[in-house]
């Protein structure tokens, strides 16, 4: 823990301290000063020992923060979920396939709806070696299109996630950028 978190903290103080050596001989107001982000938060014991003005939660007030973090932090509950709306439902007989490419092809004759979500909303891009089944255990299919992606579920709605863990280790990269990615065209509603 210390490697990581000491020397950008020293860093941080040596530079604050320039900028208010130069802001006084210079007669400037001090600026605020903040580096620290969610995690920082929790680090350390109490705020005045982070030595800051403020902080910024970021990714915590979506209930996330880093997965390795080497000390103890509160279990916080994830607050953003997806869902996709049904367009269509059809049978799609075994050999059949669909996605790009037709990277899925069906075992068994399966129900398979096309779902209102792809990337062009944000929801990054699966492939034939991505599986990825929703919360409430339908597979993904195929490859994700820019306007729509197919499941093996014929209900209305569907949760694609309402934990966004899951995808980015899939993605191989962090929960930001699963939650950034989002558009602004996508249907927000607070509960």
């Amino acid at each position: 823990m210390i490697n990581k978190f000491f020397l950008p903290k020293r860093t941080f103080s040596k530079a604050k301290a320039k900028v208010k050596e130069v802001c006084e001989k210079l007669f400037l107001p001090i600026p605020a000063f903040h580096s620290c982000n969610s995690s920082a938060l929790f680090r350390e014991k109490n705020f005045e020992e982070l030595n800051e003005d403020f902080a910024r939660a970021g990714i915590a007030t979506y209930g996330y923060l880093e997965d390795d973090l080497p000390f103890d932090f509160p279990k916080l509950k994830p607050v953003m979920s997806l869902w996709a709306s049904k367009m269509v439902t059809r049978t799609l007989k075994k050999n059949q396939s669909v996605g790009y490419g037709g990277k899925f092809t069906a075992t068994t004759d399966m129900i398979v709806s096309t779902y209102d979500v792809g990337y062009g909303d944000g929801f990054l891009r699966l492939n034939e070696n991505h599986n990825y089944t929703t919360p409430k255990g339908f597979q993904v299919l195929g490859r994700v299109s820019m306007d729509n992606l197919s499941i093996n579920s014929d209900e209305e709605e569907v949760c694609l996630f309402d934990d966004v863990r899951e995808l980015a280790k899939i993605h191989n990269t962090i929960t930001y950028e699963i939650t950034c990615s989002l558009k602004e065209n996508i249907k927000r509603e607070i509960v």
